[in-house]
């Protein structure tokens, strides 16, 4: 086998004429690419845009040229099969990192963020309710529908994340909180092989995956991401989407039913899989614009939309997803998942270095290709606004790296095309590394102190105290909580006694998320607000700014305090406990 880089040269595609070029058109040895304007295309009413349009192109076809020269040289040949573009070593890397970093970040790693040493990984807020839906669910075989966990609303809850609640509620029936951990862990490993596998297959090297793998991986390393929750299961999901439409553009595959039950499936896992029928969408645009044949693609989108509808709750998904779309403005000032990035932050530098592709993807649409610059800039925009998209965004960022690669190639013929290796590892050639990689994280996982590794999670941060003492004393009675609180509240009381809030904003009315948090800020009247609610008990955290003016409110009385949480009661029904 040589080991020198190699340049293909393809012959450029004309959609154009045979025919001496008029003034003002391209000729067809300058039409770069498939899907390269044709004069014989414009409809009669665009005719006036149609030169300029042509000038454009000309012009933004010296910009892909410039793309020719950028590659690494050869290695020598002992080194070229280990380091090369396509060397061993780089899927070793690919092989072990998603097992390594996912493992380690939800069983023991709390350090980067100056937190003591001997605090565990953080259990989702999320977790909590998700386990207690899923709970629900099979114990009373229906939906819980009415909301059965807060006394603030009784109305419908479309449990739209409840085939992955279900799941992970036989995961936690099954072994506990570290089962959910190592299915998170799997789910998340082959999902990352298999973005990896439609990087590849649209032509980007196992070196080049691996150097975008390390510039990005911290995005999904921050706090919150990956966790024992079906929101992170939808990662894979968006990755075998990738996988299939690249498999489908590059000529490997000529059909796409698979997205059917695909998509019936990820309707019911999470509503992330309008963001996947969107960016099928954008595909089959981008498949229209380059005048490819889109019938089956049609079929087969209008098919996958439908699988919205086959769900337990029927036509209310359609509701359940306006109502994401006009998430009210106190969602972003307020609510965690939903705030913008702060990029004093460093974990949110790793999405700033993706930014710079902007550039190239306004270029991609210019040339008349929507997929998947379209995409990019839409998730780009919902990152910058809220943290919730940033991991989705890095995904198609990704995706679209590879994709200008394999673009990059159908319009030049001088682009560089690294030499594939002589053949395919053995299988054991990965399973071996892959093998150690998980016996290091389980070594690591069951015998450091501080790990979450274990049947029942660590609750640290949580009021566990405040909650028995409630439960013990003054369950009759009804409790104001805080926000971040209430997944783990609803666990832990199962609906009995109910509770004030919890973490499903897009579930009640945003009128109740107001009133919240003028409550726990302490606002004036938030003392009028609890006479309302016959609130009885109190329980917040020591920076709320209800914790404050409690503490001299005349009618409460501090009963419980630890370093998560303080607990007030009436100081009439305190002054009858005590007698």
């Amino acid at each position: 086998m040589s080991n020198r880089r190699t340049r293909e040269k393809r012959p450029r595609i004309s959609t154009s004429p045979a025919a001496p070029a008029a003034a003002g058109e391209t000729s067809p040895e300058e039409s770069v690419g498939d899907d390269a304007a044709s004069p014989s295309a414009w409809p009669d009413w665009l005719a006036p845009v149609e030169p300029g349009w042509i000038r454009l192109q000309s012009v933004l076809r010296q910009g892909d040229r410039l793309l020719d020269p950028l590659h690494l040289p050869a290695f020598p040949p002992r080194a070229e099969r280990l380091l090369g573009a396509n060397g061993f070593l780089w899927l070793v890397f690919l092989t072990i990192l998603p097992i390594i970093y996912v493992g380690f970040d939800m069983t023991v790693m709390v350090s980067g963020f100056g937190l003591p040493k001997n605090l565990y990984p953080w259990v989702d807020n999320d977790y909590w309710w998700h386990l207690a839906a899923g709970d629900y669910i099979i114990d009373e075989r229906s939906m819980p529908s009415p909301d059965p966990w807060l006394y603030t609303y009784d109305g419908k809850f479309v449990a739209h994340e409840w085939l992955g609640e279900v799941f992970l509620s036989v995961t936690d029936r099954l072994g506990g909180y570290q089962t959910g951990i190592a299915a998170t862990v799997i789910i998340a490993a082959l999902g990352f092989y298999a973005l990896i596998a439609a990087m590849h297959r649209y032509g980007l090297s196992y070196r080049a995956c691996t150097l975008f793998t390390l510039i990005w991986m911290g995005v999904f390393l921050r706090p919150g991401v990956f966790a024992v929750r079906p929101q992170m299961w939808t990662f894979s999901f968006y990755a075998l989407l990738f996988l299939f439409l690249a498999l489908y553009q590059t000529g490997r595959w000529k059909h796409l039913w698979v997205l059917v039950p695909f998509f019936l499936i990820w309707w019911n896992v999470h509503l992330s899989a309008v963001i996947g029928v969107l960016a099928f969408g954008v595909f089959g645009l981008d498949q229209l614009i380059r005048r490819k044949p889109i019938k089956h693609l049609m079929i087969v989108g209008v098919l996958s939309l439908a699988g919205m509808v086959v769900n337990p709750f029927g036509i209310d998904y359609v509701e359940q997803i306006l109502r994401f779309g006009g998430r009210p403005a106190i969602w972003n000032e307020r609510i965690f998942e939903w705030l913008p990035p702060d990029f004093s932050q460093r974990h949110n530098v790793w999405f700033a270095l993706a930014l710079p592709l902007v550039v190239p993807a306004i270029w991609q649409i210019l040339r008349g290709r929507v997929w998947p610059g379209a995409m990019v800039l839409f998730l780009f925009y919902q990152a910058w606004t809220s943290v919730r998209f940033v991991s989705v965004a890095i995904l198609f960022a990704m995706i679209f790296v590879a994709w200008l690669v394999w673009q990059h190639r159908q319009d030049s013929e001088h682009a560089w095309v690294a030499e594939p290796r002589a053949a395919r590892p053995p299988l054991w050639g990965l399973a071996v590394p892959a093998a150690l990689a998980t016996a290091l994280v389980l070594f690591v996982a069951t015998t450091y102190d501080y790990s979450q590794f274990r049947e029942n999670p660590v609750a640290w941060g949580y009021p566990v105290e405040a909650a028995s003492i409630y439960e013990e004393n003054f369950a009759d009675r009804r409790l104001f909580n805080t926000y971040d609180w209430g997944g783990y509240l609803d666990y832990r009381f199962r609906g009995d006694p109910e509770i004030f809030i919890d973490g499903r904003a897009d579930t009640y009315p945003n009128t109740l998320t107001a009133q919240y948090f003028h409550m726990v800020d302490g606002d004036n009247g938030w003392d009028v607000m609890m006479n309302q609610w016959n609130v009885d008990v109190i329980i917040v955290r020591p920076i709320d700014g209800l914790a404050r003016v409690a503490m001299s409110h005349p009618d409460w009385e501090l009963v419980f305090e630890d370093d998560y949480s303080l607990m007030f009661v009436r100081r009439a029904l305190a002054e009858s406990i005590e007698s």
